[in-house]
């Protein structure tokens, strides 16, 4: 899978994922959430800076990327890159998404402040009023992170207080049941 794409595919199918625990099958989530990794990654923006000698380039105002039907909204993007000059092969090693960030598929979304994905290191980490939500399902915390390689994922709360009572904030879900229809017999 071409390193560009590993941002999409794992943001998408690993942030989003969690919100099945107490509604659906883990599977039913993942199926919903898979992108195809050779499908084309569109970006739009008010505005492209590149730094070729710094290796970054920056997508300035709203920016909108796309691959199939998964879509990431932000306000700034930085693609930091490596590897030879024009017309040799380069590869993505961090992206920071800075501003409004809003990552949806069907009837799934991820908001936060901001999206860092190091792509050597194989971390993504959302951060600043996250909220992830599947339907009527949703979770907030103050920072996400997921390890790409493992799956693993971590929502945590912040330690500062939330204005009542000196109690820091907490990490918050609701999950509603999937009820299945019952049949009536007459």
């Amino acid at each position: 899978m071409a390193a560009r794409h590993i941002f999409f595919f794992a943001l998408f199918v690993l942030v989003l994922a969690p919100l099945s625990a107490g509604a659906q099958s883990m599977a039913d989530v993942a199926s919903g959430l898979r992108t195809d990794p050779d499908a084309p990654i569109e970006i739009e923006a008010d505005q492209l800076d590149i730094y070729d000698q710094k290796k970054l380039a920056v997508f300035k105002g709203n920016v909108r990327a796309q691959q199939g039907e998964t879509i990431l909204n932000t306000a700034t993007l930085t693609i930091h890159y490596s590897g030879g000059g024009a017309g040799t092969a380069q590869s993505i090693t961090r992206l920071e998404a800075i501003g409004g960030v809003q990552i949806s598929q069907k009837d799934q979304k991820a908001t936060g402040s901001t999206a860092y994905v190091d792509m050597v290191k194989e971390v993504i980490t959302l951060s600043g009023n996250v909220v992830l939500s599947q339907g009527a399902n949703v979770l907030r915390g103050s920072k996400l992170t997921i390890d790409m390689q493992s799956g693993a994922a971590r929502l945590a709360s912040s330690s500062a207080s939330s204005g009542t009572g000196n109690k820091p904030k907490r990490v918050q879900g609701l999950f509603i049941p999937n009820r299945k229809s019952k049949k009536t017999n007459n």
